[in-house]
């Protein structure tokens, strides 16, 4: 074995390799798999939301072999699925391969990354998300709160919208945040994902759930004035800034332009 040689092995026992076939390509060239050779991720999704999975793979345990060299890294395999964004509540189905070959390379599925996205106006860039990621052990950790199993409901999540204004016209934007909560739907610190006993997934179905929170509330806390008759105001500090700013007492407001163009001076009635 030449010195070139032992480099690429140290490198892909170290790095994990993302895949550049897409996911039909990977089922077609499954022949011979069976169901144990994946597993099915089955997530409850909002109405406008969307979800994308990216399977990360790593070499099997004691393999050395050599994997398709791209530019910035050594790439072993990648399985991509996305969801379509519905207009109603939905389940997202996604089918992930556990194991794949890249070139003479057998690899393992090491995890999933997760894109959350949402659709929260009519324009095609009103759109905002974040990331989740499901990590598939071959030992239990023993200590991880986040630690699941193919027998419930796992890795559930909630995202909330938080609004804002840009740019000099003022108008209205929308941030997502998401967060994991535990069985009793309690709001957690950390994001949705967790891991996964990889002598659990063969053949099984994952359940996963995503939800929308009941409220939105302002991005920058401070900024926008709770009306009597219900919304939110965006407050004028005279700091000569376009968008909202500190509220005062008494408060003074703007207005501002909505997704579907009006100016109003109220989210999300509009107007009082």
């Amino acid at each position: 074995m030449n010195i070139l040689t032992k480099t690429v092995t140290r490198k892909i026992k170290k790095r994990a390799a993302w895949a550049t076939i897409i996911f039909p390509m990977l089922l077609a060239s499954g022949c011979g798999a069976t169901d144990n050779d994946k597993f099915t991720l089955k997530t409850a999704m909002p109405a406008n939301f969307k979800l994308e999975a990216d399977g990360y793979y790593i070499p099997a345990t004691a393999q050395e072999c050599k994997a398709p060299w791209t530019r910035r890294k050594y790439v072993a395999d990648r399985e991509s699925s996305t969801s379509g964004t519905k207009d109603s509540d939905y389940t997202a189905v996604l089918h992930i391969p556990l194991k794949v070959i890249a070139g003479d390379c057998p690899l393992i599925l090491g995890g999933l990354k997760l894109d959350i996205e949402g659709k929260w106006g009519p324009g095609m860039w009103d759109v905002d998300g974040v990331k989740a990621s499901i990590s598939i052990r071959d030992k239990d950790p023993g200590d991880s709160e986040k630690l699941v199993s193919t027998e419930s409901t796992i890795l559930n999540g909630e995202c909330q919208w938080f609004f804002r204004t840009m740019g000099p016209k003022r108008f209205l934007a929308k941030v997502m945040k998401c967060s994991a909560i535990d069985k009793n739907g309690q709001v957690l610190k950390y994001s949705p994902g967790g891991s996964i006993q990889r002598d659990k997934l063969p053949g099984q179905t994952i359940n996963m759930s995503i939800r929308l929170a009941d409220t939105e509330k302002p991005y920058y806390k401070g900024f926008w004035f709770k009306a009597a008759a219900g919304g939110w105001k965006p407050c004028d500090a005279n700091w000569g800034r376009d968008m909202e700013e500190e509220c005062l007492t008494p408060p003074k407001f703007k207005n501002f332009i909505m997704p579907d163009g009006r100016d109003c001076s109220v989210y999300p009635t509009c107007t009082e």
